[in-house]
């Protein structure tokens, strides 16, 4: 149930805005499907896939009409018990999935002046910080309770700070939630190390870092704050990499010394090592249709992790 004073997912039901999140709401919407024709079609025991794929077309709700709050997401760090109870199987399958892009790598890395830079912190992890700052929606953050209580038994003054700015998964937070992430990084820091995260600490809660060095004047530019991010934890590089590379091309695109700004390009590329080559003979229209077809194969990648994700915990 909701908990009193907050408001219903369908009363802050709108449409979204922007395509990316049409697009994974389709994504999401298809797997309930292809799930729920699954649970119809085999009968009897294979019935229990209606419960996932009632999961996966909340999500695919959340993405394209209630947004975050859809997640029911609490200042606490936990979810409403309904929809703990009806997002159970996505929801498993998320805590499984940041567990597993960040096994190798599961500890924050300090990005500047007592920040950190993380996954979700589970029980245990969370102690060191004076506050965490949790751009996840989808995930509960339950260390925070376990991490107070010993937190008080240790030193009864000490008091730990925990602020939840719900983002979607796979999105880019918007302009308001990253001024309030910098603000309150800015703010927080003064009182001890501080934990950004979200769900694997590669994307959301890397571009609240990135806003906060840039609004506080330590960055110049998010070129900057990039590859400060990128030296404390290197697989940020990849999730911030997409939305520069978009700018970057909209910028070149633009300009009237576009064979000149290609050639300067291809050569900045080759020596950082991210081309085989400096020369390349391929025009514009070619390198798009490369980049289309490189990126169809990422979405069918990421819709079979997802189908993974998804069924193999409740298989035998």
């Amino acid at each position: 149930m909701c908990r009193p004073g907050r408001p219903l997912p369908w009363q802050q039901a709108r449409l979204a805005r922007d395509p990316k999140r049409w697009r994974l709401a389709l994504r999401y919407g298809l797997g309930a499907l292809l799930l729920a024709v699954l649970g119809f079609k085999l009968g009897h025991s294979a019935l229990w896939l209606l419960w996932p794929a009632f999961s996966l077309l909340l999500v695919a709700l959340n993405y394209a009409l209630f947004g975050a709050q859809g997640f029911q997401k609490d200042s606490d760090g936990r979810l409403s018990v309904a929809a703990t109870a009806l997002l159970a199987p996505y929801l498993i399958a998320a805590w499984i999935n940041s567990r597993l892009w960040t096994w190798r790598h599961p500890q924050a890395d300090e990005v500047c002046e007592g920040v950190y830079l993380g996954r979700v912190p589970g029980a245990g992890d969370a102690v060191q910080f004076q506050a965490v700052i949790d751009l996840s929606a989808e995930l509960a953050c339950r260390a925070l309770i376990a991490g107070q209580a010993r937190c008080h038994e240790q030193t009864p003054q000490a008091s730990q700070s925990y602020l939840n700015l719900p983002s979607l998964d796979l999105v880019a937070p918007d302009t308001q939630t990253l001024q309030q992430a910098a603000e309150a990084i800015e703010h927080l820091r003064r009182h001890g190390p501080v934990l950004v995260c979200c769900a694997l600490g590669y994307s959301r809660s890397a571009s609240a870092v990135a806003a906060w060095l840039v609004v506080s004047g330590r960055c110049k530019a998010i070129a900057h704050a990039e590859t400060l991010i990128r030296q404390a934890r290197p697989g940020v590089y990849w999730a911030i990499r997409v939305a520069l590379d978009a700018e970057l091309f909209a910028r070149l695109a633009s300009r009237d010394s576009l064979p000149a700004d290609t050639q300067a390009l291809d050569r900045a590329l080759f020596e950082l090592r991210l081309k085989p080559t400096a020369d390349d003979p391929r025009g514009w229209p070619a390198r798009s249709e490369a980049a289309l077809a490189l990126l169809r194969r990422q979405a069918l990648c990421l819709a079979a992790q997802v189908l993974l994700a998804v069924t193999l915990p409740f298989t035998g």
